[in-house]
C-alpha cells in the first residue's frame, strides 16, 4: 500500500485522487485544501433564492470516457427547467442577461462590436 499526497482540492486534485483510487483502492491518498471547501474556482451559491454557478457548470463532450465518468459521479445528464434558461454575467458593475437568439447577441451590450467579430469568427 502506497501514501500519496495530494496539494489542492480543486477539479485537479480531487479527479487526481478520484483516478488514482479507481486504479489502486488499496492507495492511501490524503487531499490538502487550504480553503474551507474543495473544488477550487468551482462552486454552487445559492443566496435568497437565486443560484449562482461559479465556474463551471456543466461540460460539451460526448466522448465515452467522459460519459462513463459522468454517470460513475450520478452526474448523468439532468434535464435543466425553464428559469435556468434564463443565464446573466455579472460585468462592469452589470449585470448582463446572456442572449439566447443571434439577434439578441447582436444587440447585446455584453460584448463590444469587436468581441462579437470574434466571437462569430471563431464558429466560423
Amino acid at each position: 500500500m502506497g501514501r500519496i499526497a495530494i496539494i489542492g482540492g480543486g477539479i485537479t486534485g480531487l479527479s487526481l485522487a478520484y483516478f488514482l483510487l479507481e486504479k489502486d483502492p488499496a492507495l492511501e491518498v490524503t487531499v490538502f485544501e487550504s480553503e474551507k471547501r474543495p473544488g477550487g474556482k468551482i462552486w454552487t451559491d445559492r443566496s435568497d433564492g437565486y443560484l449562482c454557478e461559479w465556474g463551471v457548470n456543466g461540460f460539451l463532450d460526448n466522448r465515452p470516457m467522459t460519459l462513463e465518468l459522468s454517470r460513475k459521479l450520478s452526474l448523468a445528464p439532468l434535464r435543466s427547467n425553464d428559469a435556468s434558461r434564463k443565464r446573466f454575467i455579472y460585468s462592469g458593475g452589470v449585470l448582463h442577461r446572456l442572449p439566447e437568439s443571434p439577434p439578441a447577441f447582436l444587440t447585446s451590450k455584453l460584448l463590444t462590436f469587436p468581441g462579437k467579430l470574434r466571437v462569430m469568427a471563431e464558429m466560423i
